[in-house]
């Protein structure tokens, strides 16, 4: 918070000298994100106006996918506005799908109200054609959104001493994710394996906080190629003595998020085996059988341990062994398709 407001910039106004220290404590206490005195608010609004907003503005209206979405819609929205300012016999509703939209003013119940209900289906499945022509679909997201604002976050922490303005390390992240989304997000598709188990389950994503963190860490990851670190060093415009110090910790990070998500695909993927291996067609019966011998035994072992009739080093880890060598192609083929992904395309998206 203190580098992305610029709080050292107006310390002095923040901490005013006051020779009556109780009172200064009450007044103008260590600022914190939800700790602050009226004295203090004035100060954090203009900080936020100056610095925090223009940032969001960055990430949401100027990187390329978001920006699109973003165009998209308005191209809707004028459509209907059009429609509305025309003497077109269907004027009237298409002023009341503006109210809805623009001012949360449902339209209402009724049948007198169905033909204004039909502009606003028509509307809202003409502007998602386009936006599934046009738009990487891991925005929609809002886990994938609050992936985008912690990663945003790492970069902030990692450039601070390195880039005095937060402003220019967003635009650093926004090229970051311009790179990582480019050609309609075809790293985030839910077909690339490396997806499956982790972020999807066939084509729906998988609802939970692990799955932000996994997200996070895919953003991250971009950072291992050093075409891309150069060309974000370059929007944040760091100076030449600083270039190769920043370099190396962008693409260190990059490094140990590329490796921590391979290791939990590896988790994940044995996980989903050994849920479902009982259905898998690419498994024949005599495996199957012997996964499902494997598997008693394994909790039968387990039963007795908690029992005190076995010792841990006698529970049988023959299920593992044989879900180990199952999954062996998968997570080699994730990790090197991963890979090459994070390596393959070194082109400028804009």
């Amino acid at each position: 918070m203190e580098y992305v407001l610029k709080l050292d910039d107006v310390t002095n106004a923040l901490y005013p000298k006051i020779e009556n220290e109780e009172e200064a404590g009450l007044d103008y206490p260590v600022v914190k994100w939800n700790k602050f005195s009226l004295s203090q608010k004035n100060i954090l609004e203009a900080q936020v106006k100056k610095y925090l907003i223009p940032c969001l503005d960055t990430i949401f209206f100027s990187s390329h996918e978001f920006s699109a979405a973003v165009e998209v819609f308005r191209n809707g929205l004028n459509y209907i506005k059009n429609i509305a300012d025309s003497e077109q016999q269907d004027a009237i509703e298409a002023r009341q799908v503006i109210n809805q939209i623009l001012d949360y003013m449902p339209i209402s119940e009724g049948k007198s109200f169905e033909s204004a209900r039909m502009v606003y289906r028509n509307f809202d499945s003409k502007v998602k054609k386009e936006k599934d022509e046009q738009i990487s679909p891991i925005i929609q997201y809002a886990l994938f959104q609050r992936a985008m604002i912690e990663a945003w976050a790492q970069m902030l922490d990692m450039a601070r001493n390195f880039v005095s303005d937060p402003r220019l390390v967003t635009k650093g992240f926004v090229k970051l994710l311009d790179l990582a989304l480019q050609e309609q997000g075809q790293f985030f598709v839910d077909d690339q394996i490396y997806m499956q188990h982790t972020v999807f389950n066939g084509t729906q994503i998988i609802v939970r906080q692990e799955t932000r963190k996994i997200l996070t860490q895919l953003l991250m990851a971009h950072l291992v190629n050093p075409f891309h670190v150069q060309q974000i060093c370059g929007e944040m415009k760091v100076a030449d003595s600083d270039f190769a110090k920043i370099a190396l910790k962008l693409q260190e990070k990059g490094r140990a998020a590329a490796s921590e998500f391979t290791k939990y695909y590896e988790i994940a993927r044995k996980k989903s085996f050994k849920l479902n291996y009982r259905v898998y067609l690419s498994i024949n019966g005599e495996e199957r059988a012997e996964l499902a011998e494997a598997e008693e035994e394994q909790k039968r072992h387990m039963q007795e341990l908690k029992g005190g009739m076995r010792i841990k080093g006698d529970v049988s880890d023959k299920f593992d062994v044989l879900v180990d060598k199952h999954v062996k192609a998968d997570v080699e083929l994730a990790t090197e398709v991963l890979k090459n992904n994070l390596y393959g395309s070194d082109e400028d998206p804009n």
